[in-house]
This record gives structure tokens, C-alpha cells and sequence, in this order.
């Protein structure tokens, strides 16, 4: 049997999720399918989307999140066999913060659990690899089994051994589909050293130079976006080639608008109304200080991933508004990967204030 085995590079407002919903549709025909996604927002944001056209979300259609389908479909199933402690949950401490025990090494349940036998959620993605090599590869076996499509989304925000367990899902007797946007590595699965030279926006090289894969595919037709506001973060990546389908001519009230003083600044809201993104919570705080008749909607970059709004405000760094300046600039890569996610979020507009 010939399976359907994707990977595809999906440009913000590119349809992705729309892809990933007409695939499980239509595989579902086949036999269960399985959705995974990195953020608990895009679960749910998938989920309505499927219920809004379907009315219900098909049984045989299980979604979940990436740190979900490890603790469960992975990490549990095996353990006994692998002669591993009984899982009575997560330890959310990042690598930094786990304790060191000497002598002890990856080859050891110690090196997984804390005394509560709870796995270090750090080193979950490891200790499933570690129980597949145990019991033989019957860990992914098992998937196989169980689902005849797996569609995994947000991969950009993998990492270390999260990779590995891409490449043995690939590989699967099944349907695989897996969609992500390098621009938009706003967070990691974990803090591993492991395949540090793949790590967010050089993920797709992995596809390449590990896997093998060459035939990426690419979204580029932007359907959230106009035209003006794809010619802008086209700017900050040297392969962004993002096009708009909307075909309406722009009126003076779309596209960019750099923002200089106060006044303007309490002008445009009023006016507007638009979604105020920050980089941080603390930029939040220069809202509260214009006294407004209405204060509209405010989100932090990161926290409006995934999200559509006709226009936003944006609360740039220093560097972000060299660049709406146009003047030289310099973004670190998550950085410059809040700034896209941060911009694309608008059908409309995107004012920058500067002031």
C-alpha cells in the first residue's frame, strides 16, 4: 500500500489549518486518525475549526497535544516492560533546575525520574526513545496499529529528541503529514542539547540532511494577509516569498502605519479599536498609562499566535523599530520569529508605534 507522507513549510496565513482538516476528513475513511499539536491554544483553535464544518468532531479523528500523545501513547504503554517505574506524572523543572545525581547516566531510570516517580518533562521525549530501543521498536509499532494517519503541526517548535521521534513517525507504515513555519519558532518542547543545528528555524535542514526528505512543499499564498503587509515581513527573511489571494484594491486605511507621538497613538485607538500586541507584558503597561475611553484587546506576541485580527497595534523593541524605521536592525532568530508571528496576525492594518 502507498501511504501519503508530507512535509510541508506553511507560511503564516496559508491555509495550513484548513490542510490539515480536508486530510483528516478525508483519511478518515481509511481508519483513525491522529492530530498533534505543540500549543494547547491550536488543540483547541483545531478543534472548533472541525466542529464548526462537521458539527461534531468524528470519533475516529483523536487530537492532542504534542506532550499528551508522548505521556501516553508513548512513554506509558512500554515502561513495564522496559523495566522502568511505574509513571505517576510530570516534573515541569527545566533541565537547569533538575537535580544532578553523580554516576548516574541516561542508561538509568534515575536519570528520568525524580524520587516521586515522576518523569522530568525535559527529558520525555529521551526516555520515550530510550524504551522504544529497549523493547525493540514496539513503541512505534504499537502506532502503527492503532492509526492509518498522523498529522502533526507546529513542528517548528521542536526539538532534540522531539526530532527523532518525527523521523520513526515518518517512517511508519501510514499517512504522514507534517506541517510547520520555521519563522514562527516562538517556543521550544524542550531545553536538549540534542540536534542543537536543527533547533527552530533551521528545522526543515533535518528533513533534508537527516532524513533525507528533499520534496518540501511550500505555502506561500497568504488568505489572512494583504498585500502590503506580506511585502513588509517579506523583508525580514531572505526566502519569505509570501503573496497575497486577496485581490481587493487597498484603501487608505489598510496596510502599515508607523506611529510617532502619544496623540496619534490615542487618535488610532479610538479610531480603530485594534489588538494591541506587545513583546512582553511589561510594554502592556504604557496602555494603561493613556487613560482611554475603551481600552481594546492587548496580547503579548507569543500569545497571539495562531489568532486572526482585522488590525493590530504593535508595541515594538528597539530594534523592531529600526526596522519599521528602516534603518539597520539586528533580531535575534526568536525574536525576529515574535516580530512575523506579531505582524501576520492582521487582515487589514498593522500600526508600529515608534514614539
Amino acid at each position: 500500500m502507498q501511504y501519503v507522507k508530507r512535509i510541508i513549510q506553511a507560511g503564516a496565513g496559508t491555509g495550513k489549518t484548513k490542510l490539515l482538516i480536508d486530510n483528516a476528513l478525508q483519511l478518515v475513511n481509511q481508519g483513525k486518525v491522529l492530530y498533534l499539536t505543540y500549543t494547547k491554544n491550536n488543540l483547541k483553535s483545531m478543534k472548533q475549526d472541525i466542529i464548526l464544518q462537521e458539527g461534531i468532531v468524528p470519533q475516529k479523528v483523536v487530537c492532542k497535544t504534542w506532550q499528551e500523545f508522548l505521556y501516553n501513547e508513548l512513554a506509558k504503554p512500554y515502561r513495564k516492560m522496559a523495566e522502568m517505574p511505574k509513571i505517576e506524572g510530570l516534573d515541569f523543572r527545566v533541565e537547569g533546575k533538575i537535580p544532578r545525581r553523580r554516576g548516574v547516566t541516561k542508561d538509568s531510570f534515575l536519570y528520568y525520574f525524580n524520587s516521586k516517580n515522576e518523569l522530568y518533562s525535559e527529558r520525555l521525549a529521551q526516555f520515550c526513545c530510550k524504551v522504544n530501543e529497549i523493547v525493540d521498536g514496539k513503541v512505534f509499532n504499537r502506532l502503527q496499529k492503532i492509526y492509518t494517519t498522523i498529522l502533526i503541526d507546529e513542528i517548528q517548535d521542536m526539538n532534540g529528541y522531539d526530532l527523532d521521534i518525527l523521523h520513526c513517525i515518518y517512517n511508519l507504515d501510514c499517512n504522514v503529514i507534517i506541517v510547520g513555519d520555521n519563522r514562527q519558532a516562538t517556543y521550544s518542547t524542550n531545553h536538549s542539547r540534542r540536534h542543537t543545528q536543527y533547533k527552530n528555524d533551521k528545522i526543515f535542514n533535518f528533513f533534508r540532511q537527516v532524513m533525507g526528505v528533499h520534496e518540501i512543499e511550500k505555502l506561500e499564498i497568504c488568505y489572512r494577509c494583504n498585500q502590503e503587509i506580506c511585502d513588509f515581513v517579506n523583508q525580514l527573511f531572505e526566502n519569505l516569498n509570501l503573496t497575497s489571494a486577496r485581490t481587493e484594491i487597498l484603501s487608505k486605511e489598510n496596510g502599515i502605519f508607523i506611529i510617532k507621538t502619544v496623540d496619534e497613538l490615542v487618535a488610532y485607538i479610538h479610531r480603530y479599536m485594534p489588538t494591541i500586541l506587545s513583546y512582553n507584558k511589561n510594554g502592556l503597561k504604557k496602555i494603561e498609562t493613556l487613560e482611554l475611553e475603551v481600552y481594546p484587546e492587548t496580547m503579548t506576541f507569543g500569545s497571539s499566535k495562531g489568532l486572526t485580527r482585522d488590525r493590530v497595534l504593535i508595541l515594538p523593541t528597539a530594534e523592531m523599530k529600526k526596522h519599521a524605521l528602516g534603518k539597520n536592525f539586528n533580531l535575534s532568530p526568536t525574536t525576529l520569529a515574535k516580530y512575523y508571528v506579531a505582524v501576520t496576525r492582521a487582515r487589514n492594518s498593522v500600526a508600529i508605534y515608534v514614539g
